[in-house]
């Protein structure tokens, strides 16, 4: 398993494409949990989760 998203990143390619097709602001914070983020599927949760969550928009 990578031992954190710039591992995953290198390592996976689907995940490497997910992640560039997200907005920069989603890519940023996904870039401030590196070490949470190991997986692909822990990838999609955190972005599916901080996209969901108002907060990200300023609100």
């Amino acid at each position: 398993m990578p031992e954190d998203l710039h591992c995953l990143l290198q390592a996976d390619t689907q995940a490497r494409h997910y992640f560039e097709s997200l907005p920069k602001y989603a890519q940023e914070a996904a870039k401030q949990h590196t070490k949470e983020i190991t997986t692909a599927d822990g990838l999609h949760l955190f972005v599916e989760t901080f996209m969901r969550d108002d907060s990200y928009q300023g609100a």
